[in-house]
């Protein structure tokens, strides 16, 4: 299995994209890494509160490890579109 430093990538089954956005990033680590053609990760070093990542599903994808004393949380929303019949269900009923 791939990984990052100590973490794994995970690998979603069944869904068409994923989007992550991020709400809060550390002081260190907790970049988001996607794995590219030739298993060549990218690092998505540089984004900042609020920046959204949109990739297919089908890329293994993690973060990268956090440093020992690093200060913060890394928060980020992780949304799953998947491919598929419209749902019946009402949720408001």
């Amino acid at each position: 299995m791939l990984g990052v430093g100590s973490r794994r990538l995970t690998w979603p089954f069944g869904s068409a994209l994923t989007m992550s956005v991020l709400l809060e990033k550390p002081t260190e680590g907790g970049d988001l890494v996607c794995v590219m053609e030739n298993s060549r990760l990218l690092t998505f070093e540089t984004l900042r509160r609020g920046d959204a990542v949109v990739f297919p599903s089908e890329k293994r994808h993690g973060v990268t490890p956090r440093g020992e004393g690093a200060v913060g949380r890394r928060r980020s929303i992780v949304v799953e579109l998947w491919e598929g019949g419209v749902t019946k269900k009402n949720r408001h009923e």
